[in-house]
């Protein structure tokens, strides 16, 4: 792990943060195998033990925000294959969530915007998973930029040009519906 994304991931205390499963003192150990993945199936244990702990079907623990931090960092360093599909999809996961009840009882109601928020910071990074090879690096980058991006007309000019090159079928039925949203 890059020795950014391991300071970020040791300033926090992730056991005093709420998750699915109630604290997130697992998460380093996540965030280590993830780096660490070599096959399909260890970036996949990876994810899961990530996702199923700040984000469950749509609905965001407090960990999420530091956990997208760390994501974020780790992004440079996962050109290709099941690590940067794995991280790609945590990092749609999360941006595209909203507090659960838990958060929101808590008074953390903003916790989806904010994440959203410090996802703007890596929308080069988003835009550019649009050339990957792997068709679901490039799908979850289409909504990842559809939830984070303000700039409409940059949005519309981007995707009007996906549009014209894309041939997977489930990343043009994903365009059409935001596409059809706008």
């Amino acid at each position: 792990m890059n020795p950014i994304s391991r300071m970020m991931v040791a300033a926090v205390d992730w056991s005093g943060l709420r998750t699915c499963s109630g604290s997130g003192e697992g998460l380093p150990t996540a965030f280590d195998a993830l780096h660490a993945a070599a096959t399909p199936e260890s970036a996949d244990a990876a994810y899961w033990m990530i996702d199923n702990e700040v984000v469950v079907q749509g609905s965001l623990f407090e960990a999420a925000e530091p956990a997208l931090a760390v994501l974020l960092s780790l992004s440079g360093e996962f050109k290709d294959g099941p690590r940067l599909r794995a991280l790609v999809e945590l990092v749609q996961q999360i941006v595209c969530g909203v507090p659960a009840d838990l958060e929101d009882r808590s008074g953390n109601t903003e916790l989806g915007d904010r994440c959203r928020r410090q996802a703007r910071e890596g929308l080069t990074q988003f835009y550019g998973w649009l050339l990957d090879e792997d068709p679901s690096v490039r799908e979850c980058a289409l909504l990842i930029i559809d939830a984070v991006d303000p700039d409409r007309a940059r949005k519309q000019s981007v995707l009007a040009v996906v549009g014209a090159t894309e041939q997977e079928p489930n990343i043009r039925r994903t365009l059409q519906l935001i596409t059809n949203r706008d």
